[in-house]
């Protein structure tokens, strides 16, 4: 009988779960830290950023300041967040939806390139039937429109 820990000290359940990162333009930065995760962040952003609205997705952004102060953590790069309010259905239903939101976002991140921004997204009501190419365009027109905005060339 074969021991469960024969694999160079490591369980079954060790060599079963390998979590991967998801790709972003820099492999370093795990998604974590590209995501807006604090209320102040989002109050922030709506205060100074600029509503705009894709043909599925209404999404506002706003440019980051370095702060100056020296104890402060500054994240480099776009930073982006989702919203998915009640209206768009049940918790399964908004949970697929930010799913489905969250790869797009991550597949198209590099169309931002370094640019200091935060973004939030929000998906309309027709985003739940949508279909995965016009997901994954819409996302990719809204990140170049940013980014011209911005000031980054395409």
């Amino acid at each position: 009988m074969r021991n469960f820990l024969d694999n160079e000290g490591t369980s079954p359940v060790d060599s079963a779960f390998v979590f991967a990162r998801p790709k972003t333009d820099d492999p370093a930065k795990p998604w974590r830290e590209r995501r807006l995760r604090s209320h102040g962040d989002y109050q922030r952003m709506y205060a100074v950023g600029r509503k705009q609205f894709g043909k599925y997705i209404s999404y506002f952004y706003a440019v980051r300041q370095p702060s100056e102060n020296p104890r402060h953590r500054v994240h480099v790069g776009p930073r982006v967040g989702l919203t998915v309010g009640r209206v768009m259905g049940d918790a399964v239903t908004r949970n697929r939806i930010k799913r489905r939101l969250r790869s797009a976002v991550q597949q198209h991140l590099v169309l931002l390139g370094g640019l200091n921004l935060d973004v939030a997204l929000h998906p309309k009501r027709g985003f739940v039937d949508l279909e995965w190419s016009a997901l994954e365009r819409d996302v990719a027109v809204i990140f170049r429109a940013i980014a011209k905005a911005a000031g980054k060339p395409q």
